[in-house]
């Protein structure tokens, strides 16, 4: 109501309000807070804050208490305070094992000592120890031996480096220990009640203040030793010294107990690794994966188990082989395994599997090994259409609402309603209003839901639910708005299958039935249209191959036309489909085949050595044995020299009748051994064995093509040449070609995408063919050159400004040849091409990075001049921004870590970007190194200033 009355401009001044009361301006940054305090205690509050110039810097803010009193203020101020300075002077200590966070801004010096005072420092990564230990006791797992030890090796190195800057930690705690999992990282938060050694002592105090530290963690780890891990207790003795004044010789004892520990740790690691690897490298069995499961445990217990991900693969391939072999038992039992070494940590492919291991339908179904291999790959349509398949054929289905729902989102992508339950929600919204007729023709829908089209007398795509909700104006908008939205998305799917109907596009058909499935998984009479679609698939194959020569054309097609599939009734009529039934029923009733030659040689090219359907020739004694022989040659020939293969056919068909369907497939497997989504093992069965001492040699390239095709797809080049010249015979075109374009995608094409993936000058000579690419290679090793040439001659605009042109030659010329070689005519390169796609797409993913992170880099290095009217500070921020992009160029140039130089030389360049003083910029600046790339332009800008 207090809104409704507000002005336009009251609006604006309230919103600017509440915007601004959630930001707060540092001496360098603006930072928004979050909504609430993320964490709040006796030393004040703390919020998760984001700059807003620079929204991917995070960072925690630290400030008094809202609710604080004026002494409590006053001291909560001075301790964060103290807190920034200690920090300040850390500086997140680079080097040390365990990491003080490094402080990015502060409230502005007027502020101090008062409520509005704060500090932003870094977020502390992983979880805090008190945290680990309270989710240990949780799980009813021991805590990890190795994060204890890490933790304890790390505090040492810590309090050295600290000391030695002349700072005490003085306050260990658990909650201020955090332990990063993946990295093995360890910081320390906190530092509101560090010391400065300096400071005149405590005279009361007998401890020397530069042992206070490893006192407070003698005591406060020791309590937890004890209570979580007593043999580590015992093996470092750590009762000698609880209770004891702590000196030099002391602290070096336990420190050197700790090492040792830890190198008795990584050697256990060490051990238990190597004996899950051969596991892992070897074929996967049960006893294999207990085995796994095993080390894992110990490795937990450790702290350092194994990579979750391969120990899946493993268990997802030996359930697959189990299912495979009809040990379904087995399948449960290595289920059982995974589901205890990572319990619900395991993905939905995972979940659904045991969801199908606890329903007897599903486990005992023949579909099982598909079901599995298809949720394992997450090709959800599939598992859908899959589960659609297994529920049509049960009476009770007490599974489908629970799976299928997540299932679906998954297929879709979007989570909007399903038909079905649209029409249970108008169902529930009719009975509510007292609507009795729409009560009753909505309960007869669905009803009928699932069996809609059963008996093809309506078409499953006939929807009585959209009628009756557009007649119903006064329904709820979310019920409009779902409607609305769901039906959008199935008319677009319906439509595209019935274009793919009017284009007889067959492999356009699953996609689109598996996208209306999924948009409507209930219907499940689109599992009965597939089915006809499939009928009348084999339909036209056997109208094209023709009749046996024992049968009469008349009788062959009376007999096909009898026979057609109902799918015209389902689909409508399609021009294509009108004029193939025009022809065959004209030609059957006696027109001349030449009035049709463009249907017959599109759909029953047989007709075209016919003159007359009705002549008494096709009764004629079978050919003989010569003239068989003599056809059969002749085929072979044609495939030989691949030319007038048809032609090659319909001799066989009049010449050697017996062979022609076997002919046929050997055609098809030529013709589709270059083809991306060509099934070989089925080639490989329906054409292994000839069934004619004329038809071995066919038979044979066809084998050798097979093997061929799989080595090229694992990329094994050499071996799949090796395959094709150890052929008996010679002259085969097919053969001939592959073995030139095999060899020169592995002699060109190959090393050349090595070389630019890896920066390397392109070897010579190379083919005119792969010109293109060569141009690829050589502007990659050229801006690889140019790069380097920053750590000699220094970061300037020229430098970057060649480097940019090297890499935008490098990427257009990769460019243009990844479309010509994805628009080029020829099967087989294209089919090489798709074999190291995913090189392919790496090496463009590589030059886009570049290319972004370059022109980035140029951009700030411009902002970078000495008479700019930009202020120092924001100069500053670019210079880190620029340092950031040309870290990010050297990630990609150089895959070594310990071989670049940017990682250092931010670090150093933080300590003057975050000086609080200039006299301590002048300083950090004077302490880099000379070859720091942007060591002359500070310099000459502190002697500007």
């Amino acid at each position: 109501m207090f809104i409704y009355f507000m002005g336009k401009i009251d609006l604006v001044i309230l919103f600017e309000e509440i915007y601004l009361a959630r930001t707060v301006q540092g001496k360098t940054n603006i930072w928004r807070l979050s909504d609430k305090p993320i964490g709040s205690g006796d030393a004040g509050e703390v919020f998760a804050v984001t700059c807003v110039d620079h929204p991917e810097f995070t960072g925690v803010l630290k400030k008094p208490a809202r609710i604080a009193t004026g002494g409590t203020l006053q001291r909560q101020a001075g301790q964060i305070a103290l807190e920034g300075l200690a920090l300040a002077r850390l500086d997140g200590l680079p080097d040390c094992k365990a990491h003080p966070p490094r402080l990015l801004d502060q409230a502005p010096d007027f502020t101090t000592g008062t409520a509005n005072f704060f500090i932003v420092s870094e977020t502390a990564s992983g979880e805090n120890l008190a945290e680990m230990l309270n989710q240990s006791r949780i799980n009813h797992k021991p805590f990890p031996r190795r994060v204890i030890i890490t933790v304890l090796d790390s505090l040492f190195d810590l309090f050295a480096r600290s000391h030695r800057t002349g700072i005490l930690w003085n306050d260990v705690k658990l909650d201020h220990i955090y332990w990063h999992n993946p990295t093995g990282g360890v910081s320390v938060i906190d530092w509101g009640n560090a010391i400065f050694l300096e400071e005149k002592p405590d005279k009361q105090r007998r401890t020397p203040p530069r042992w206070e530290d490893y006192r407070q963690m003698v005591d406060t780890l020791g309590l937890f030793l004890q209570q979580n891990a007593p043999e580590l207790f015992d093996d470092l003795g750590w009762d000698e010294f609880q209770g004891q004044e702590l000196n030099l010789t002391s602290v070096s004892v336990l420190a050197r107990r700790i090492a040792y520990q830890q190198e008795v740790v990584a050697l256990r690691v060490m051990e238990f690794q190597a004996l899950i690897k051969v596991v892992l490298a070897a074929e996967p069995t049960l006893n294999g994966l207990q085995s796994i499961q095993k080390y894992q445990k110990t490795l937990e217990q450790i702290g350092a188990p194994w990579f979750s991900s391969e120990i899946l693969s493993y268990a997802r391939h030996l359930v697959e082989s189990q299912l495979a072999d009809d040990d379904r038992s087995s399948a449960v039992r290595t289920l059982t395994i995974v589901w205890d070494l990572f319990d619900e940590s395991l993905d939905l492919s995972w979940h659904l599997f045991k969801e199908y291991s606890q329903q007897t339908t599903l486990l005992t179904d023949t579909n099982l090994l598909e079901l599995t291999r298809f949720t394992f790959a997450e090709r959800w349509s599939e598992v859908l259409w899959t589960l659609a398949r297994i529920a049509r054929n049960l009476e009770d289905v007490p599974w489908w609402n629970r799976l299928i729902p997540v299932i679906r989102q998954k297929a879709l992508g979007v989570a909007f309603p399903a038909p079905y339950h649209i029409g249970e929600s108008v169902l529930a919204w009719a009975s509510a209003q007292g609507e009795s007729s729409l009560v009753t023709k909505l309960n007869a829908i669905l009803l009928n839901w699932r069996t809609k089209g059963e008996d093809l007398t309506v078409s499953p795509f006939d929807y009585e639910l959209l009628d009756l909700v557009r007649g119903k104006p006064n329904l709820p908008r979310r019920i409009q708005s779902e409607v609305k939205q769901t039906f959008a998305a199935g008319n677009e799917a319906i439509r595209d299958l019935f274009q793919a109907w009017v284009n007889l596009d067959w492999e356009a058909f699953p996609k689109t039935l598996r996208r209306i499935m999924g948009w409507d998984p209930d219907r499940w009479e689109l599992l009965h249209l597939a089915e006809i679609i499939d009928e009348f698939q084999d339909w036209m194959q056997q109208l094209y191959i023709g009749p046996q020569p024992q049968d009469s054309i008349p009788s062959f097609i009376d007999a096909m036309l009898s026979a057609i599939p109902p799918i015209e009734r389902l689909l409508g009529s399609a021009p294509w489909y009108s004029a193939m039934l025009n022809a065959l029923r004209s030609i059957r009733q006696g027109v001349p085949i030449r009035d049709f030659r463009p249907a017959v040689q599109a759909w029953f090219p047989w007709l075209l050595s016919v003159e007359d359907i009705n002549a008494t020739a096709r009764e004629k004694s079978e050919p003989g044995a010569k003239e068989i022989d003599s056809t059969l040659k002749q085929f072979v020939q044609h495939l030989r020299s691949w030319s007038d293969v048809d032609a090659g056919l319909a001799q066989v068909r009049t010449g050697a009748p017996g062979y022609f369907t076997f002919c046929k497939r050997l055609a098809d497997g030529f013709q589709s051994i270059v083809n991306l989504t060509t099934y070989m093992d089925r080639i490989g069965s329906e054409c292994g064995t000839p069934i004619h001492d004329d038809l071995y040699e066919p038979c044979e390239i066809l084998k050798r093509l097979i093997v061929w095709r799989r080595l090229i797809v694992e990329r094994k080049f050499s071996e799949a040449l090796e395959c094709l010249m150890g052929a008996p015979v010679s002259n085969w075109r097919l053969l001939d070609h592959a073995g030139q374009e095999t060899t020169f995608w592995r002699d060109d094409i190959s090393p050349l995408l090595d070389a630019i993936r890896e920066f390397n000058p392109p070897s010579e000579p190379f083919s005119p063919a792969s010109a293109g690419l060569n141009s690829a290679a050589v502007a990659a090793h050229e801006m690889n050159r140019i790069w380097r040439s920053i750590y000699t001659a220094g970061l300037h605009q020229h430098l970057l400004e060649t480097l940019q042109e090297s890499i935008e030659t490098s990427r257009v010329a990769f460019f243009e040849w990844r479309h010509e070689m994805e628009t080029c005519n020829d099967q087989t390169r294209y089919l090489l091409y798709n074999s190291q796609l995913s090189l392919i797409r790496a090496i463009s993913d590589t030059h886009l990075r570049l290319s972004q992170h370059i022109r980035q880099a140029r951009l700030d290095l411009m902002t970078l001049d000495l008479e700019s009217e930009v202020p120092f500070a924001v100069q500053l921020r670019n210079a880190e921004n620029l340092l950031d992009h040309l870290n990010a160029i050297e990630t990609l140039f150089i895959p070594e870590e310990t071989d670049r130089h940017f990682p250092v030389w931010q670090q150093s360049f933080q300590a003057v970007h975050f000086a609080e003083t200039q006299d301590a910029q002048k300083d950090a600046v004077l302490a880099l190194s000379s070859e720091h790339p942007l060591y002359t332009w500070l310099v000459q800008s502190l002697l500007a200033k």
